[in-house]
C-alpha cells in the first residue's frame, strides 16, 4: 500500500464518531489538511503529545526527574 504512511503531517486533535475516529492534521507550514477517518487512533506522538493534552488537559507539563536516558 503506497499510501499507508503519510509524512509531513502533525496530528492536532482526534474526534470520536459512531464508526471510529476522525484525526485532524496540519502540514509542515501549520496549514490544516484534510482530516483522516479510521476505526482507531493510537497516540504515540512523544513527550509533548497533542493527544495527551487533548484528553488530559489538566495534567500539565512533564516534570524533569534529573535523569536523561538515550
Amino acid at each position: 500500500m503506497p499510501d499507508a504512511i503519510v509524512t509531513g503531517r502533525k496530528c492536532t486533535a482526534v474526534e470520536q464518531t459512531e464508526d471510529g475516529v476522525i484525526a485532524n492534521f496540519v502540514d509542515t507550514e501549520g496549514r490544516a489538511v484534510e482530516p483522516f477517518s479510521a476505526r482507531i487512533a493510537i497516540g504515540c506522538d512523544g513527550l509533548h503529545s497533542a493527544l495527551r493534552k487533548q484528553f488530559f488537559p489538566d495534567e500539565g507539563e512533564p516534570r524533569y526527574s534529573g535523569i536523561n536516558m538515550w
